[in-house]
């Protein structure tokens, strides 16, 4: 039923509990939504380096004639990954296996992280309206302006190496890897976005997220186009375990 599910849907999140078999569903949603054509090209599955060995052990056991491609056994280089994005993007096998920091090191296409920027600046000028309209409050989000402040910078940047960046066109980005789907195990540990809230709550902090959270939330943005038939699916055990934005995220 999960794989029939992850193959049918656009996004998918399988939290089921530790040793329920959400590794062989995702293993098998690759190589079987290949085979029924819902998976349009390679999946990519994004995991902790520490199971990447049993990430391949898995995928072998389970179909012993999968082609993998995996940056255990070709060098990502971090600083420069062009290499592997290269043999990523004309690999035509089933599933290509990286770790959370390589995959926080693609880039993702410039007008998603405008659009992104331009939608914090948006909600943030939400907060501040209503935080001003209630003059009895008491507690006021200090930090936001200067977060503002901070992604109109970036977003000028953008602008900039959108307007100067000779290479910009032929720069291979996540949505020019041919990824058909696109699966994120221990969805968890990315789960720390940014978060904008008028309210005094504990857990919830008017601050940047994590870069891992920004990526994933950068390439949600990416395959949920109307024009991408790319699917999404994250794998977690522990879904909810410190805050409750945790859960805001997740959704």
């Amino acid at each position: 039923n999960a794989v029939l599910r992850c193959n049918m849907e656009k996004n998918t999140f399988l939290n089921h509990q530790v040793g329920s078999g959400k590794t062989m569903t995702a293993i098998a949603t690759a190589i079987e939504g290949k085979k029924l054509g819902t998976i349009e090209g390679k999946t990519l599955i994004v995991v902790k380096p520490e199971t990447q060995a049993g990430w391949m052990s898995e995928i072998y056991k389970t179909y012993p004639n999968a082609s993998v491609l995996s940056s255990s056994m070709v060098e990502f280089k971090q600083s420069d990954p062009s290499e592997f994005l290269r043999k990523m993007a004309n690999f035509d096998g089933d599933i290509v296996l990286i770790t959370h920091n390589e995959f926080a090191n693609i880039e993702r296409p410039i007008e998603v992280k405008i659009k992104i920027l331009q939608e914090r600046i948006s909600a943030i000028d939400s907060i501040i309206n209503e935080v001003n309209i209630d003059r009895e409050r008491e507690w006021k989000p200090k930090a936001l302006p200067k977060l503002q402040s901070e992604y109109r910078k970036e977003i000028n940047n953008l602008m900039i190496e959108a307007n100067t960046d000779k290479t910009l066109k032929t720069k291979l980005t996540i949505d020019k890897l041919g990824i058909g789907c696109f699966v994120f195990d221990e969805f968890q540990e990315a789960k720390n976005m940014e978060t904008f809230t008028a309210l005094k709550a504990r857990g919830i902090r008017n601050s940047k997220g994590s870069r891992l959270g920004n990526a994933l939330l950068e390439t949600s943005y990416t395959f949920n186009k109307e024009s991408c038939n790319t699917k999404m699916i994250m794998l977690s055990g522990t879904p909810i375990s410190n805050a409750p934005y945790e859960l805001y995220n997740i959704m």
